[in-house]
């Protein structure tokens, strides 16, 4: 008989990750180079336990945006246990030295979980509108029923985190507006804007096949203070992205699969459609993830991506980019086979096209793997520029970037989510060793020259995988110029090319028979016209 082991490894490893404390314990990575003004991790001490170690318990939500107010920063995280998300931080930084300010959890007394889903300042204050569930928090039941909330409004003092008054109305109120959320767009996920002197409640739902909207304004007592608006959704959603224009349009994505085009459907509050944008047609009908990324912060475009599988084999797929300004005008830019990366947009601003991202590489180092940071230009209809890359010299840790926000003229504030490997296998991650830290990042050093040399050697050749079943990548730190030549154990000659100003091949060694192979580099720039050999194992 046989039997399927995947399905239990990969069992196994959610739990090792979810149950136990993180097998490495945390350390900054450490990108020469990039030398941030300052590095900090959100910790907080009263939670290190046997399962938690300060660090895991965070969530980055990438529903709620981080509050910019004079020199401080508040950054909403959910609070996640064992057994699933169970409340909310709030956390308080001067922007400029990153020096903790204050720091908040909602600790449930009731029994009841909170999570957050809006943040504002109003004068001094900052005000946080929270889901609340209704029936208490069961401690030994994983929480994945995300329904029957309420509302709630927090609001603490700016300066040292005082909880000046807190408020929701009885679970059993009769005129109170049941509320749901969901953390990964599907139905049942929800979005609450401030819409004037109320709040701005609207929900993804199904009733069997058919998918809504449903959109109504509540006051902050969470009671509801308007009709409730709803509105079919006829073309498939995958995320549900819906962002707030102005108090009186929101912006909502759809995709028709049958004509593969994507709709930026714009709607008042109400729901009626004002006017739509359609996309040319997508390579696929299967979108891996649709999302929004950006708003520029003169609120003249948006930037959203779009990730297909590619036709090659994983990790590889396609990343479309779609800029819409005001004016209707929708530009598209095309990552042709990204591997294993997260876009960040840190130039986006003006008239001009092009973008220019930070973006995070995994490169295969021995037994282990390295995680490097990228910085490149892209324009509509063009491939990538590559500006910059820093390679951390830390082993069995990657950072992504989740979101950069321009300070001034001279620093970029960027967030960023850390993780480290299960220790089974090479790139499977300890999901209980996440951390989430915060860099101020000095905007020259992203751009300056580096002072490597220019000379190809065997330590700024990666491959990976390797061994390798179907195909490899070659990565070179550098943009390599010169002659590849790759032979068998034997001599034999399988690919002989001619490279010219690259940073990463793909090859196809499907066909290949099983072994070990040599690949051999000739840079152009090397004057003894010396060459870097790397082995290769081809298995079955």
């Amino acid at each position: 008989m046989k039997i399927n082991i995947i399905p239990f490894i990969f069992f196994t490893f959610y739990i090792n990750a979810q149950y136990l404390h993180p097998k490495l314990p945390y350390e900054k990575i450490i990108f020469p180079g990039l030398n941030p003004q300052y590095y900090e991790t959100s910790f907080d001490a009263s939670m290190v336990s046997d399962s938690c170690d300060g660090y895991n318990q965070f969530t980055y939500t990438y529903k709620v945006s981080e509050v910019y107010h004079e020199n401080l920063v508040f950054t909403p995280y959910l609070w996640k246990s064992p057994y699933g998300t169970i409340g909310s931080y709030i956390e308080c930084r001067n922007i400029y030295d990153g020096s903790l300010k204050w720091q908040v959890r909602y600790d449930n007394p009731d029994g009841h979980v909170e999570f957050i889903a809006l943040m504002y300042i109003e004068g001094e204050k900052l005000i946080a509108i929270s889901h609340k569930q209704t029936t208490p928090y069961k401690k030994n039941t994983i929480q994945n029923q995300l329904k029957n909330f309420i509302i709630t409004k927090r609001v603490y003092d700016i300066k040292d985190g005082r909880l000046l008054s807190y408020y929701h109305r009885p679970f059993n109120d009769t005129e109170v507006y049941t509320t749901v959320t969901d953390w990964f767009g599907r139905s049942g996920s929800s979005y609450i804007f401030k819409e004037r002197e109320h709040l701005r409640y609207v929900e993804y739902f199904a009733i069997g096949s058919q998918r809504y909207l449903k959109s109504c304004l509540l006051d902050h007592t969470g009671a509801l203070a308007s009709k409730v608006d709803t509105m079919a959704v006829n073309n498939y959603i995958l995320n549900f992205n819906l962002i707030q224009l102005h108090p009186d349009t929101l912006l909502h994505v759809e995709m028709n699969r049958s004509k593969r085009v994507l709709y930026f459907r714009h709607l008042s509050p109400g729901l009626k459609l004002y006017h739509e944008i359609v996309s040319d047609t997508l390579p696929t009908i299967d979108p891996a993830v649709l999302k929004f990324i950006k708003r520029s912060s003169d609120k003249s475009k948006m930037l959203f991506s779009n990730s297909y599988p590619s036709n090659l084999a994983w990790p590889q797929y396609f990343v479309e980019y779609f800029s819409i300004r005001k004016d209707g005008k929708l530009l598209k830019y095309t990552l042709d086979k990204a591997s294993n990366e997260f876009e960040c947009p840190i130039e986006w601003e003006g008239e001009g096209e092009t973008i220019t991202f930070l973006t995070r590489r995994l490169l295969a180092d021995g037994e282990t793997w390295k995680s490097t940071l990228q910085v490149y230009d892209l324009g509509p209809g063009e491939g990538r520029k590559f500006i910059k890359e820093f390679v951390s010299t830390t082993r069995h840790r990657e950072v992504w970037p989740n979101s950069c926000t321009k300070i001034g003229n001279d620093h970029l504030f960027c967030y960023f989510t850390e993780i480290s490997s299960s220790g089974y296998f090479q790139y499977l991650y300890d999901l209980h060793a996440k951390a989430y830290s915060q860099m101020l990042i000095p905007i020259q050093n992203l751009y300056s020259s580096s002072d490597v040399s220019d000379q190809t050697t065997e330590s700024n050749i990666h491959i990976f995988p390797n061994p390798t079943t179907d195909f490899c990548y070659i990565h070179f730190d550098l943009d390599f110029t010169g002659m590849m030549h790759i032979c068998d154990i034997h001599g034999k000659e399988i690919i002989k090319s001619e490279v010219s100003n690259q940073r990463e091949i793909n090859i196809d060694v499907s066909g290949w028979d099983a072994g070990i192979y040599f690949i051999n580099f000739i840079d152009n720039n090397n004057t003894q016209n010396k060459s870097v050999s790397k082995k290769l194992v081809k298995i079955r």
